[in-house]
């Protein structure tokens, strides 16, 4: 949900503003169903090939398409962005996640997790390089008077 929020402060095209803010909603109304699934459902964490594996009780028929709206939410406003650091960190996003599905669908959640502290970082990086980029609104005046 924050990356979808960080992309949209990113966005400078009117249009495509209007669009992050759909996925930034589907985000808000995925990350409430799974905080209902988390309260509700039985969920058990446990060690499987140096790998947490969390066995989730969530209703069956949902989670495929829970799979793909989170793929929506998530790899989406990136893809989507005008800007180009963020629509390559929302490429490396949908690749991780096609990578932790292909090969390590059993532990998809924690290897995903390894992978999106990766996203993070890139995320931190094109937030750092973007802020150092502007100038502070007190220089601007400095330089006026």
């Amino acid at each position: 949900m924050w990356l979808p929020i960080a992309f949209l402060m990113f966005e400078k095209n009117a249009k495509r503003k209007k669009l992050l803010r759909i996925f930034l909603i589907t985000g808000i109304m995925l990350a409430s169903y799974f905080l209902y699934c988390l309260m509700t459902f039985t969920s058990v964490a446990s060690i499987d090939h140096h790998h947490i594996h969390y066995a989730l009780d969530y209703p069956v028929r949902l989670i495929p398409f829970a799979a793909f709206m989170y793929n929506v939410s998530t790899a989406g406003p990136g893809i989507f962005s005008t800007n180009t650091k963020v629509k390559w960190i929302g490429i490396f996003i949908l690749i991780f996640y096609v990578l932790s599905r292909i090969y390590f669908q059993p532990n998809l959640i924690s290897v995903w997790c390894f992978f999106a502290s990766v996203v993070g970082i890139l995320a931190y990086i094109a937030i750092y390089e973007e802020s150092s980029r502007t100038i502070p609104v007190e220089q601007v005046a400095m330089e006026k008077t």
